[in-house]
């Protein structure tokens, strides 16, 4: 059995804060970077020789950014850090593609990111 992996990554504009935070307690903005891979152990690929088109990455992806592009993700997520935003994503495509195994990289601008698999 080999792993298999497939990955993408999108951009999206939002603002958030950090309740009670020093720095990042008020409100401010980044472009986001939002990493997917998507992994599977196979023996051999499927009939179709890829482990799962892009197209239907990208229109599940683009759906859930749709939801947070230029918003505030205070008014989505609950502490809107890159942990948790990867956590977000990650059980929303758990969901969708329950037979693969989802990791998810969030970077906030060009700094920092968090990932969750």
């Amino acid at each position: 059995m080999k792993t298999f992996t497939i990955g993408k990554s999108f951009k999206f504009d939002a603002a958030h804060y950090i309740p009670d935070h020093p720095h990042c307690g008020q409100v401010h903005g980044h472009t986001w970077t939002v990493t997917i891979e998507l992994s599977k152990k196979l023996g051999i690929l499927p009939d179709t020789y890829m482990l799962l088109d892009f197209h239907e990455l990208t229109a599940t992806v683009e759906n859930l950014i749709e939801q947070l592009d230029h918003k505030n993700l205070n008014h989505v997520i609950d502490f809107p850090t890159c942990e948790n935003l990867a956590l977000w994503f990650r059980s929303r495509l758990s969901a969708w593609f329950p037979d693969f195994e989802v990791k998810v990289t969030v970077q906030e601008g060009t700094g920092g990111f968090a990932s969750v698999s």
